[in-house]
């Protein structure tokens, strides 16, 4: 039958977005303190990030939409860092012949889809080699269907969850954001919580499934 179908999410799954967030956060939560206004989660850093919402941090919608819009159009995607093992074990999942596509909830298509491409082909994560298209869409299992990929790169708990249920497989790429998943994934054979430098293998696992 040959090789599973793969896909994968970008932050916080490829790019290390925690810690391009962090000081939006820290520079919202001083405005917040100053006014008197009480915060659940205060996050100095990148570890405090516990809860995917944005919104238990004090930032209201508005808040959090404008500092996406600045984020997007201001070009950070270009000086984004890499998940811990995400670029060599991408790589390594290309020469075993598995094919990928890369499925972000990144919005304004067009100049946010170009600053993605060029942000990981300055990594070694080109399109038509280590992935073969890029999908612009928080509404990932659509996709996932008509693209026939059996497997997820994920990071956010409730797609994670969403997605197994479904019958994708899941590996979810620790984040402090993410930990109960660890508790989700124990006797659940759709999911894993792995590092990627563990996620290669159980690609190879989930692959036998389908052979």
């Amino acid at each position: 039958m040959g090789l599973i179908g793969l896909a994968s999410d970008i932050d916080g799954v490829i790019d290390n977005q925690g810690s391009v967030l962090l000081p939006y956060i820290k520079k919202e939560q001083k405005i917040l303190i100053a006014q008197g206004i009480p915060i659940e989660y205060l996050v100095n850093s990148v570890e405090d990030i516990v809860r995917y919402d944005l919104e238990v941090y004090g930032l209201s919608q508005e808040r959090i939409e404008k500092i996406f819009r600045n984020f997007e159009f201001t070009g950070e995607f270009l000086n984004m860092k890499s998940v811990s093992g995400a670029v060599e074990n991408i790589k390594r999942l290309s020469q075993k012949g598995y094919t990928l596509d890369l499925i972000t909830a990144r919005t304004h298509y067009g100049v946010v889809r170009e600053h993605t491409i060029r942000s990981l082909e300055k990594r070694g994560i080109r399109k038509g080699i280590e992935y073969q298209e890029i999908f612009c869409n928080p509404n990932k299992y659509p996709i996932l269907k008509d693209r026939k990929r059996k497997l997820m790169f994920e990071d956010k708990p409730k797609t994670i969850i969403d997605l197994s249920r479904k019958g994708i497989y899941c590996v979810c790429i620790p984040q402090p954001w993410n930990k109960e998943i660890g508790a989700f994934a124990k006797g659940n054979s759709y999911v894993e919580r792995i590092p990627w430098s563990e996620a290669v293998d159980w690609v190879d696992e989930v692959n036998k499934k389908f052979n």
